[in-house]
């Protein structure tokens, strides 16, 4: 419960301040599941920058669709605010054709 409380807390700041960014990695642990990092990235009013880590979740598709859309949209963060993206460089992020940045670049067409 207080972990979700932390997490909450974040996005409420986050969504205070309109626009964000998010930093990802998906990566396989030494038991061969794939697992997706979160962190989001926002500037507040006092200009001060914030790097919130959000969390480490395991998937079992490593896809756009299911590693941050649905992030996302769980924790309530509309996608059209989101203003900046980092990926690790893997293909299923950053990928030209079923990528992360671009499900995102759709959206937003």
């Amino acid at each position: 419960m207080m972990s979700h409380e932390v997490i909450r807390g974040i996005v409420r700041q986050c969504s205070e301040n309109r626009f964000f960014s998010i930093i990802t990695n998906e990566s396989t642990d030494i038991s061969g599941k794939q697992q997706f990092s979160i962190s989001l990235r926002y500037d507040a009013q006092d200009f001060t920058v914030h790097e919130e880590f959000i969390g480490l979740y395991e998937v079992d598709k490593a896809d756009a669709d299911h590693l941050l859309l649905d992030c996302l949209c769980s924790l309530g963060l509309d996608v059209h605010l989101l203003r900046g993206q980092a990926y690790d460089g893997a293909a299923v992020m950053a990928g030209a054709r079923n990528g992360v940045a671009t499900k995102i670049s759709e959206l937003e067409s």
